[in-house]
C-alpha cells in the first residue's frame, strides 16, 4: 500500500505536523509505502523521519500567501503567484501530478492544505484527506477585502476542498467549511523525548539561574525588531535561531547545524526554555503546549486564524500578548514576568496525541489494515 503526503510551501510548520504523522504511520506500519510531494530540503525530512521516505519529490502546487517576514505578508506579491499557480502552467503541474498519482499506485493522500492537490487527487480518482487548522479559501475570502483580486481564487479552493475525502480538523481551527466530512483530531505536535535537565546540559546552560527566552520566529524571520535592547535585559537568558541573524553578545544563538551536532531537535530546545516568544501560529503554539512551555505572542492581526490561535493559548497554558510596537520596540519584560508568574502550570488538560489518531485513522479507514497494537 502506498499514501502520499503534500504539504503547501506556506510554512515550516506545515510540515513538521504532516512529519509527525508520517513518523506514527511508520511506527505503526513499516510495510506502507511512503512518499512525500513537498517545497523543502530533503535533508529536513530525513533529519525527522526514522525511516527513509519510498520517494520524496520537492514538489509546490500553490503559494498559499507571499510573507514579507513571520507577522506580515505580501498581498500583490501573493496575488501574482496566485495567478501563475492558477494558470497554464499550474493547471500543467496538476495534471502531471495526476498522473504520478495513477502510475505510482497510490491508495490515499494526506494534504496540508494545498487545494491544488485534492484536484490532482480527483483527477487521479485517489481519496484525498484533509490535515489542518484553516483552509486558505477563508484565508484569501477574508483577505480579499483589501485585496480583490483574490476573490476568484476563494471559488475555486472551496471547489476542490469539497472533493475531499476527510478533513482531520486540528485545534485552533477556523471556517472549513468546504470540507463535507470533518473529525475532530487533538494536537499534531512534536513533544521532546529529552529532559529538560539533559537538553540544558548539552547546551552548556545547566547552571544559568535566569529564565530562558526563546525567540521562535522561523520560515521569513522578523525583520526590524530591536534585538539589540532584549541584550540589556541581564535578568533573562535569550536564545535565537536562524532566519533570524545572530544579534551578538547577550544572546545564545544556536543554527540548525549547532543543535544537530548536540543531538537535538528545536522541540527539545522549545522544551528547555521557560517561556517562548513567537507569533501567533499553529505549529509553535502547539509544540509550546505539548512540551510545557509558557508562551508570549505578538498581535498577528493580519492573519484571521490569529484570534483562534490566541484564545487556545489564553486558555491552555501560561500566556501573555504582547503588542506589535512592544515587540519591535524590544519592550519585553512585562510580558516575560506575566507568562513566569504562572509558572508551574499544570498542563495535564491537553492531548498532544494528534498525530497517532490521524495515523491509526489512515491505516485503518483508508489502507484497510489494522495498525500494530
Amino acid at each position: 500500500m502506498n499514501l502520499a503526503f503534500y504539504v503547501t510551501g506556506h510554512g515550516y510548520g506545515h510540515l513538521t505536523r504532516t512529519l509527525a504523522v508520517i513518523r506514527q504511520v511508520q511506527k505503526q506500519r513499516p510495510d506502507v509505502g511512503i512518499h512525500i510531494r513537498a517545497p523543502y530540503r530533503e535533508e529536513m525530512l530525513l533529519e525527522t523521519l526514522e525511516q527513509h521516505p519510498s520517494s520524496f519529490a520537492p514538489i509546490r502546487l500553490d503559494i498559499g500567501l507571499v510573507a514579507l517576514d513571520s507577522i506580515r505578508h505580501d498581498l500583490p506579491a501573493s496575488v501574482e503567484k496566485l495567478t501563475f499557480f492558477y494558470g497554464p502552467e499550474g493547471d500543467k503541474l496538476v495534471e502531471q501530478e495526476a498522473v504520478w498519482l495513477k502510475q505510482t499506485g497510490i491508495d490515499a493522500a494526506l494534504i496540508d492544505i494545498s487545494p491544488r492537490a485534492f484536484e490532482a487527487c480527483q483527477i487521479a480518482g485517489v481519496p484525498a484527506y484533509g490535515c489542518s487548522n484553516f483552509s486558505w479559501d477563508d484565508i484569501w475570502r477574508d483577505l480579499a477585502k483589501d485585496a480583490p483580486e483574490l476573490e476568484r481564487f476563494v471559488s475555486l479552493a472551496s471547489e476542490a476542498y469539497s472533493h475531499s475525502t476527510r478533513l482531520f480538523r486540528l485545534p485552533m481551527h477556523i471556517g472549513m467549511a468546504s470540507f463535507p466530512v470533518v473529525e475532530q483530531v487533538p494536537l499534531v505536535a512534536r513533544a521532546s523525548q529529552i529532559s529538560i535537565e539533559e537538553t540544558r546540559s548539552r547546551l552548556g546552560l545547566q547552571d544559568e539561574t535566569r529564565p530562558l527566552v526563546l525567540l521562535a520566529f522561523g520560515g521569513e524571520g522578523l525583520r526590524g525588531a530591536r534585538l539589540a535592547r532584549a541584550s540589556q535585559m541581564t535578568g533573562y537568558r535569550f536564545v535565537v535561531t536562524p532566519p533570524i541573524e545572530d544579534p551578538g553578545e547577550g544572546y545564545l544563538y544556536l543554527t540548525d547545524a549547532d543543535l544537530k551536532a548536540l543531538g537535538l531537535r528545536y522541540n527539545d530546545l522549545v522544551r528547555a526554555m521557560d517561556v517562548v516568544l513567537s507569533k501567533p501560529g499553529y505549529s509553535t503554539v502547539a509544540e509550546t503546549a505539548a512540551n510545557h512551555s509558557g508562551l508570549i505572542l505578538t498581535d498577528r492581526t493580519q492573519f484571521m486564524e490569529a484570534p483562534a490561535i490566541i484564545g487556545f493559548a489564553e486558555q491552555s497554558m501560561p500566556f501573555a500578548l504582547i503588542s506589535n510596537e512592544d515587540l519591535f520596540a524590544g519592550r519585553w519584560e512585562e510580558a516575560i514576568e506575566t507568562v513566569l508568574a504562572q509558572l508551574p502550570y499544570d498542563f495535564s488538560g491537553i492531548r498532544s496525541d494528534g498525530a497517532e489518531v490521524v495515523a491509526k485513522r489512515l491505516l485503518t479507514e483508508v489502507v484497510g489494515m489494522s495498525p500494530r497494537t
